[in-house]
């Protein structure tokens, strides 16, 4: 599904739910999906523990990471539960599977923990901007 561009798998996805996609399944969509723009599935917040292994830094040979050019912007969680804890982790784990992510839907009822994962990744963004520019004292 190369061309794939919105991908919605039942209702809101919600926390009564336990089992749902991995962080390896979202790998696999960013990777073999570059115009999907829109995902809506349940998917297992634990999963997102840890950020996806680079190459080269594993002994996992079937670990991999998406290229930057998927395309998703939009991530639906619906009321899946994401703990206060782990608000870090999730974002800096969306960030590598996602890197354009710019908006995750969520219900009011979780909607706290998500804003926070979502500045997160606008957070970082912006550093990451700021500490790519050239600094002007290091130009002569």
């Amino acid at each position: 599904m190369p061309r794939l561009g919105l991908l919605c798998l039942g209702d809101t996805p919600c926390r009564r739910i336990p089992i749902g996609v991995t962080a390896k399944g979202l790998v696999a969509l960013a990777i073999h999906c570059l115009d999907l723009s829109t995902v809506r599935v349940h998917f297992q917040v634990a999963s997102l523990g840890a950020p996806p292994a680079t190459a080269g830094t594993t002994s996992n040979a079937g670990s991999i990471t998406p290229r930057g050019d998927c395309a998703l912007r939009v991530l639906d969680v619906g009321d899946i539960f994401v703990p206060e804890e782990s608000v870090l982790t999730v974002a800096l784990t969306l960030t590598c599977i996602f890197p354009r992510i710019e908006w995750i839907d969520r219900t009011d009822d979780v909607g706290e923990t998500w804003g926070k994962v979502l500045d997160a990744i606008r957070n970082s963004r912006r550093i990451v901007d700021r500490s790519s520019k050239e600094h002007p004292l290091t130009t002569l």
